[in-house]
């Protein structure tokens, strides 16, 4: 007598083998962290590509760049509505509008027309924890300081690393110290 297929035994015992073997490759993969880890690149290249727009305008056409104090907008969000808002010094309701580059966006510095960056980025996440942040000295062509928080344990000494003053990174590393920082002057 020819068998012809498989028994539900061999079908179970090959099923439960795929299933160690996928969930295996799930555990050491992470994607979770993979994920954290990639928003926490585009913080840090988002963050830099501002300050270096910001420092264009300085040295370009732009004179007499104003710099102004206090923080510009933030963004938040609540459990009972998802939507994006901001806090802060902000009037801007939308999220097109908090990235704006005429001073009216999330930062106050009105980067010009000749920017070169034509919208300010805003965090992957967009929430309360994970934000960028505008600290300018109020003064014609001062200093500034650009903050984010990162969330990976992989970047977390580029946080405690930057030369800022919100440096104290605990173990618990997502508490309201820890930021990335740059800038010109990183203890506004």
């Amino acid at each position: 007598m020819q068998r012809k297929g498989f028994t539900l035994i061999e079908l179970l015992i090959v099923i439960g083998i795929i299933a160690i073997l996928a969930t295996s490759v799930v555990l050491i993969i992470n994607p979770v962290k993979i994920l954290a880890e990639t928003r926490d690149v585009q913080r840090s290249s988002d963050l830099n590509t501002v300050k270096a727009a910001i420092n264009l305008a300085v040295y370009s056409v732009v004179s007499g760049l104003n710099f102004p104090a206090g923080p510009g907008c933030s963004f938040t969000q609540t459990a009972s509505d998802p939507q994006v808002f901001p806090w802060g010094n902000c009037s801007a309701p939308t999220i097109v509008d908090l990235r704006k580059i005429d001073g009216n966006g999330w930062m106050k510095i009105n980067l010009g027309l000749n920017s070169s960056i034509p919208v300010l980025p805003t965090d992957p996440i967009q929430n309360q924890n994970y934000s960028y942040h505008y600290k300018g000295s109020g003064t014609i062509n001062g200093t500034f300081e650009l903050n984010g928080r990162l969330e990976s344990v992989k970047y977390r000494d580029q946080m405690v690393n930057d030369g800022g003053n919100a440096n104290s990174c605990p173990s618990t590393y997502q508490e309201q110290t820890c930021w990335y920082e740059v800038g010109t002057s990183l203890t506004l």
